[in-house]
């Protein structure tokens, strides 16, 4: 069910970048190399809305072509992918609840704002230009660009792609990659610093963590 949960936490946070991507385009004069870029996200988007759409409403209808195919599949197999599915679209069907949806968009729109709020006061903190505007943009070009597997941590990548978000409005490549440094230990070392607190809470060490991952949760 977990891989489910992420499955659907991206599928809205694409969602959300789209929307975001739409409503920053017609305020900036990005590049044509970016502009290119950022269609792809859009129509992503698009495609994953009507996909969302055909689960959350079409649930019984998919688990009868489901079925079809598996008929196809020993029966081992069979069972196996027919419980995936299944949870998989139980997991879904949550979205398909107002109040359920109602928290679920709420709390991801509230995590983008606190993202771009990160940035708005980082701006001010390095005295450049801030405005909701570049601090909006520099989480759409950040969250577009990390989203593709890249180094661990996204070292480098998340650095250069500060660096071009700020340059579309005139910050030197300098200045650009001193912010991408803070920003990155901002976001990483707040992280690292809460998931310390919550092992540390609950008792958790790396083997823990391990063998829990791997299915184990209980063993001491």
């Amino acid at each position: 069910m977990s891989a489910t949960l992420i499955a659907a936490e991206k599928l809205i946070d694409i969602i959300v970048l789209a929307v975001l991507v739409v409503g920053l385009l017609p305020f900036l004069a990005p590049p044509d190399w970016l502009t290119v870029r950022l269609w792809p996200v859009i129509l992503a988007a698009l495609a994953v809305s009507v996909l969302l759409a055909i689960l959350l409403g079409g649930r019984r209808a998919i688990l009868q072509v489901v079925e079809w195919v598996l008929r196809w599949l020993p029966a081992t197999l069979a069972d196996r992918w027919r419980s995936r599915i299944s949870a998989g679209l139980d997991g879904l069907s949550g979205l398909g609840r107002p109040q359920t949806a109602v928290a679920v968009w709420g709390w991801t729109i509230a995590s983008w704002l606190v993202a771009g709020l990160t940035n708005y006061l980082l701006l001010l903190a390095f005295d450049l230009p801030a405005s909701p505007l570049i601090a909006l943009f520099l989480l759409v070009v950040l969250q577009a660009g990390i989203a593709v597997p890249s180094t661990p941590g996204k070292i480098g990548v998340f650095h250069y792609l500060c660096i071009i978000a700020l340059s579309v409005f005139g910050i030197p490549t300098t200045v650009g990659l001193a912010y991408g440094l803070t920003l990155h230990a901002l976001v990483v070392g707040g992280a690292s610093i809460w998931a310390a607190i919550a092992m540390w809470r609950h008792s958790l060490g790396l083997r823990r963590l391990a063998q829990a991952s791997q299915g184990n949760p209980t063993v001491s």
